[in-house]
């Protein structure tokens, strides 16, 4: 009897999506299942209502690699067994075909699963990398770079600072915040390191930050080759946004959150990974741990 594992991604944006799948892809692993490719082809309206830059054509941005798809796929999805993964024990005898499935949850996601994968980032990243289509692969950085993600789109603005140090979801950041990281980022680790920009964003909404010194605006149009690149990053200035979270899980890269805006942690684990993802209002506050990591990333990074 075979045992399989699928991802329901739902009609979320692809941070969210992407959970759902990844869990998928640990769990086969550990439970020595075959992996049968997500459906990206969702309908999705709002996008365009919102008059986002992003339309979310996930489909368009995948293909199989490794996992079942094609005409294969649809004969297994046809024949086998389906159980939530809820529903799964591994002391039970297959008496069929079985696929587990794995479900994205509407609130909390990320509190309730991504523990599910913590620890997991290579072999996450190489299975998305062999998922994403070649053209939407991003090129290798040579030099090491500040990764800088601000997040607009379907985010609100917040009514206040204190809203979003309570932990408030969904919402913008300051952008003064960001301009203000970069120049104490740069100056804390003596070297005026370039910044790329990932946003949603229009140049105008976000141009404190496009005027500051050797600081260029990625020039990649789809969001999976946006948060590939994020994590080839030396370091991020994330956004409250989960794209910054996978963006800084995927390369393990060390990450500035504002106050009540990290969500969960992703990096680690290993010896105070605790310390890499720091919630700071004034950037005078970053820890010599942290500083010294990020140096020490920049120097690997001009050795290789």
């Amino acid at each position: 009897m075979a045992l399989y594992a699928r991802a329901i991604t739902g009609r979320f944006g692809l941070g969210h999506g992407l959970l759902a799948w990844a869990r998928s892809v640990v769990w086969a692993q550990q439970n020595n299942a075959q992996l049968i490719a997500p459906n990206w082809l969702q309908l999705r309206i709002g996008p365009y209502l919102r008059r986002e830059r992003d339309k979310r054509f996930y489909y368009k941005l995948f293909q199989s690699g490794q996992q079942i798809g094609g005409l294969l796929r649809a004969f297994i999805l046809a024949k086998a067994k389906r159980i939530n993964i809820t529903d799964f024990s591994s002391s039970k005898q297959l008496t069929e075909d079985t696929i587990v499935e794995f479900y994205n949850a509407i609130g909390d996601n990320e509190a309730k699963h991504f523990h599910e994968i913590f620890g997991h980032a290579k072999l996450i990243r190489d299975a998305l990398l062999d998922m994403t289509k070649p053209r939407y692969r991003p090129s290798a950085y040579d030099e090491p770079h500040i990764a800088v993600h601000i997040r607009g789109g379907d985010f609100g603005v917040a009514l206040s600072h204190e809203q979003l140090q309570k932990g408030g979801h969904n919402l913008r950041l300051p952008v003064a915040w960001y301009s203000n990281v970069i120049l104490e980022l740069r100056k804390a680790i003596g070297n005026d390191l370039p910044v790329v920009v990932f946003s949603d964003c229009t140049d105008a909404e976000i141009m404190d930050v496009l005027q500051l010194p050797n600081v260029t605006r990625s020039s990649y149009k789809e969001s999976i080759t946006d948060m590939l690149a994020i994590s080839q990053a030396t370091v991020l200035v994330s956004s409250g946004s989960g794209f910054s979270r996978w963006g800084s899980y995927l390369g393990q890269v060390p990450r500035i959150c504002y106050p009540g805006q990290r969500g969960v942690r992703v990096i680690g684990p290993f010896e105070h990974s605790e310390l890499l993802e720091p919630e700071i209002l004034l950037p005078s506050d970053l820890s010599q741990h942290f500083i010294k990591v990020v140096k020490s990333r920049i120097e690997d990074n001009r050795l290789n």
